[in-house]
């Protein structure tokens, strides 16, 4: 009997490699409250990352001033929303799907770090 996922595998790794320029735009949404302690970290690695394609809208804010210190990380490619007291996590995500531009939502939370293998095993499936 043969395993289940060896035709996949076959299928898969077969297929050549995409241009960059054919690489799709990944839109990662965070919803950051009161994360002031994760966001260095989080903001550094998601930098480090070298896929071509991507933008950060971070939706941020709280009482330790997380929207302060992510304005030292503002501009391309990250949008830099205000995260407003009582709004919660989803429709702060609401309002970052709204200013996101991907073909690819990938949704993370602040106290994340991502790693290049990773985000590149994510997305070599699509």
């Amino acid at each position: 009997m043969q395993p289940l996922l060896a035709g996949y595998a076959k299928q898969t790794a077969a297929a050549p490699p995409a241009s960059v320029a054919t690489l799709p735009c990944v839109s990662v949404l965070v919803a950051a409250w009161n994360e002031a302690a994760y966001l260095p970290n989080f903001l550094d690695s998601y930098g480090a990352l070298t896929y071509p394609h991507k933008e950060l809208i971070l939706c941020v804010g709280g009482s330790d001033h997380s929207y302060d210190l992510a304005q030292q990380w503002r501009g391309a490619p990250i949008t830099l929303l205000g995260q407003h007291q009582g709004e919660g996590k989803y429709r702060a995500l609401q309002r970052g799907l709204l200013q996101a531009n991907g073909a690819i939502i990938y949704l993370t939370d602040a106290d994340c770090v991502f790693d290049e293998a990773s985000f590149q095993q994510l997305l070599d499936p699509m």
